[in-house]
């Protein structure tokens, strides 16, 4: 062969290897979807997506974050679900805030073959019947909601009152974890309120510090998520005001909180594993066929005796 032919071969293979190259991108772009009732502008969220990013990654795929400009837009949410649906989604990992809003779409994917996973948050009453998702991956809230009410109880700290501050009210996963912390708190006649705040940081401030202004009474507080920890724990101390707190989840505020001893303590659900494993059961599922299953995420709390374990972490997005 000669040299000239030699080289017309080789610029023949380095165009095909360089076709190959662009195209394997596209075909894996945007085919797993994760959808979220909340952004990554909520701190608890960019651990998620970290989780996500980091078992996409690993599996050699992409994935394509969607979420409503507003959180806790349950219609939006939906459209953005069709969206995902109609783009021809290898597999899909939803958060499920409402006990109906996604049973149509849910049942299309399904007889689409197309393969859906709930995390974070489910359906109150888990029919998967109406709500045909093939696994929950996240914190069981009732039970979680259960054992903080049980910690408060033995804190001895709370025998009247008790508000629950809710950032997100009508959310599946936060009334269920009120569920459990008054139930908990109901047997010994403690009163338990679930407060709607908002997720507007100026504005939870202001409407916890009237509802702290109108009851003197007032002996702990339960927020629901940093979203309403981080503005009520400035108000705390700013204040001075002096009540039991505890939350759920873990950001670098919040550890600094129960550092300084504001915040009793905070449960866990490990929100990077609920990312990482929903992208990673989906992945199985298309290339092997493999059954997601069932994680309960949740299993913890966090205070002083092992916040300082987890507070690199969580300058990470981590923990």
């Amino acid at each position: 062969m000669g040299l000239f032919m030699k080289l017309k071969l080789h610029l023949v293979l380095l165009f095909v290897i360089t076709l190959v190259m662009l195209w394997q991108p596209c075909v894996a772009a945007d085919k797993y979807y994760m959808i979220s009732h909340a952004g990554s502008e909520d701190p608890f969220w960019r651990i998620v997506f970290n989780g996500a990013e980091a078992a996409a990654k690993e599996m050699g795929v992409k994935i394509k974050f969607l979420s409503p400009e507003k959180p806790n837009d349950m219609k939006r949410q939906v459209e953005l679900f069709k969206t995902a649906l109609s783009k021809d989604a290898k597999g899909v990992a939803t958060t499920i805030s409402d006990n109906r809003a996604f049973a149509s779409l849910l049942t299309y994917a399904k007889n689409n073959l197309i393969p859906v996973v709930a995390f974070n948050s489910r359906p109150i009453d888990d029919d998967r019947v109406l709500n045909p998702y093939l696994a929950y991956i996240g914190m069981d809230d009732y039970l979680a909601g259960k054992t903080v009410g049980e910690r408060i109880l033995n804190s001895r700290k709370i025998k009247r009152h008790l508000v629950v501050a809710n950032q997100q009210k009508g959310l599946t996963g936060l009334e269920s974890r009120f569920k459990g912390i008054k139930e908990v708190l109901s047997r010994k006649n403690i009163k338990v309120v679930n407060l709607d705040v908002s997720s507007d940081p100026k504005k939870i401030q202001k409407i916890m510090f009237k509802y702290v202004q109108n009851n003197k009474d007032l002996e702990g507080i339960v927020t629901l998520g940093p979203a309403s920890l981080h503005p009520i724990g400035r108000l705390v101390k700013k204040i001075g005001l002096n009540v039991y707190i505890a939350s759920f989840d873990i950001t670098p505020e919040t550890i600094q909180h129960i550092k300084e001893g504001i915040v009793s303590f905070t449960f866990d659900q490990q929100p990077y594993l609920q990312g990482y494993l929903s992208v990673k059961m989906l992945v199985l599922n298309v290339k092997y066929k493999i059954s997601p299953t069932d994680v309960n995420t949740g299993v913890g709390i966090i205070d002083t005796s092992n916040v300082i374990e987890v507070e690199a972490l969580a300058k990470e997005n981590i923990r």
